[in-house]
């Protein structure tokens, strides 16, 4: 954990879901509770599936607050208003097996259908979102709240529950199929003079033999390994030796070892040496006496190295220091400006 740390750190974890299916999940909410209730009462308790209509028969007219217009704006329109309640039920799996190729979202999720005497919870899929959103809004008249639809491209799932209508609809589980990825933001420099690593996406596809291959930065061609495991790939598979003036990394099975110019080591679990070399060996904060560093793989410890000192000093953080856990320790142990014109960043 970064205690206060002002890089950009933040990496985005591999998910199931892209940011439209996510977008789907969020805006394809309805409230549940209330269907289930009105169900029960107007016909007991029954079984969801029996009589399905067609998707375009099934409409679905709500009058939205003006943030749930916004909403239906998005992706061209093709999103309902946000009703009260809970979400239902939905799930997606997402396909890239080629980098020249646009990575497909498939969407199954459960509606409330009104179309019959009672409503009824059904599936409804896109087997492609973005060719096929699940809804579009139909003309509005003046006066009259925008209606919104199930589009005529959608396909009905199965009464059985969402993953089988994955199956069902698109042949295809729900989760990630045939890559795996790992997005790199850009770091924020901690003192002048320094050039951060920039932002970076490294993508592993599955070979028809089972192992990996992947594109790395300023390589033009995918780089071959041997993994099985995609996670993996994605460590090694774009690993090289770098160094700066701040130090020098070197790969191992599970990421690089860092010898510090400030006179220590680090070992990290990053896939490209950059990011690790300016994780573990430049500072986070510095003034005209001396600089302090955080682990990159956390801790509740930094190391602070004065101008004058012969060796680095590894000190407890503090838990009654809050706003400036690196800057604080940097001038009670070596002294200096906490806010002069050397003390980057501030």
């Amino acid at each position: 954990m970064h205690f206060g740390s002002r890089r950009t750190l933040a990496r985005r974890a591999f998910t199931e879901l892209s940011p439209y299916a996510l977008l789907v999940a969020l805006t394809l909410s309805c409230s549940a509770k209330q269907a289930a209730d009105d169900i029960s009462e107007k016909q007991g308790t029954p079984d969801p599936v029996t009589t399905q209509p067609s998707a375009a028969e099934s409409t679905v007219e709500t009058q939205p607050t003006a943030a749930e217009s916004t909403t239906v704006e998005q992706n061209g329109g093709g999103q309902p208003p946000l009703p009260p309640g809970g979400p239902l039920d939905e799930c997606s799996s997402t396909t890239w097996t080629n980098p020249t190729e646009q990575k497909r979202e498939s969407v199954c999720t459960q509606y409330v259908d009104e179309s019959g005497a009672g409503q009824v919870l059904r599936y409804v899929c896109s087997c492609d979102v973005e060719a096929c959103p699940i809804y579009v809004t139909g003309a509005q008249q003046p006066g009259e709240p925008p209606s919104v639809h199930l589009n005529d491209c959608v396909v009905d799932g199965v009464a059985s529950g969402c993953d089988d209508s994955l199956m069902a609809a698109c042949g295809s589980s729900r989760g990630q199929h045939g890559f795996c990825e790992r997005e790199y933001d850009a770091l924020a420099p901690t003192r002048p003079n320094q050039e951060p690593p920039a932002s970076a996406l490294l993508a592993c596809f599955e070979q028809a033999d089972g192992t990996h291959a992947c594109q790395c930065p300023g390589k033009a061609d995918l780089v071959a390994t041997d993994e099985a495991d995609c996670d993996r790939a994605l460590l090694i598979a774009c690993q090289a030796p770098c160094e700066s003036d701040a130090g020098q990394c070197s790969p191992t099975e599970s990421g690089f070892d860092c010898t510090c110019t400030a006179g220590f080591t680090r070992s990290v679990e990053e896939g490209l040496c950059d990011y690790a070399l300016f994780e573990s060996c430049e500072p986070e904060c510095s003034n005209e006496e001396g600089a302090c560093y955080w682990n990159p793989s956390g801790g509740t410890e930094i190391i602070c190295r004065c101008t004058d000192d012969t060796e680095p000093q590894t000190l407890a953080l503090d838990p009654n220091v809050t706003g400036d856990e690196c800057l604080t320790p940097l001038v009670n142990t070596c002294g200096g400006s906490a806010d002069g014109p050397n003390v980057w960043p501030h």
